[in-house]
Formats: C-alpha cells, structure tokens, sequence
C-alpha cells in the first residue's frame, strides 16, 4: 500500500522540474487532500473550502477534475491505492478501533 502512494506522488512529481516541480507536486498533493477529504471522508466541500481556504466552487471544480482524470486507468489505479490507504489509516486510528487492537 505505501509503495503503491510513494509511487503515485513520484509520477505526479515527475510531470515538473526545478522549483516548478515543486510547486506543482505541492498542489497536486493539496488538490488530493481536498478530493479525498471529500469523497473518502465524506467532508462537505464547504467545510473543506474553510479548512484549505478556499472558495466551495474552487473545491467542486477540483473534485470534478480529478474526477475526470480518472478516465485513465493508471491514475484511477494510483487513487484507489491512495483511497484504500487513507481508509486504512483511518480504521487503524480510529477511537472505536484503537482499544481492539
């Protein structure tokens, strides 16, 4: 599952070089963060919109566009990888799970 992620962010981080690598890897990261907190945690765009400080459309218009990146295989793979593990993370730290351990 981590190679799986690690993978992922380096194929995101290999589209861009120098400073504007960077850049880009830092707002793809933040556009996955968004999309995620959305559609795996169920997080309202409006409160994702509060906590990344951006407008609720600007965070529509990102899960749209991740959305339609989907529509490649390889990339559809890679976030479901990146699903799976964010689920993962939340079922190992989850209070209700944590004394089951």
């Amino acid at each position: 599952m981590q190679h799986a992620v690690r993978q992922a962010l380096s194929n995101i981080a290999r589209l861009k070089s120098g400073a504007a690598r960077i850049t880009g890897l830092r707002v793809s990261l933040r556009h996955l963060a968004i999309y995620l907190g959305h559609v795996v945690l169920g997080l309202s765009q409006r409160l994702i919109g509060k906590a990344f400080h951006r407008d609720r459309s600007t965070v529509r218009y990102i899960c749209a566009r991740i959305e339609d990146f989907r529509d490649v295989k390889s990339f559809d793979r890679m976030l479901d990888a990146i699903e799976a593990a964010v689920l993962a993370f939340i079922r190992a730290f989850s209070p209700t799970t944590a004394g089951a351990r």
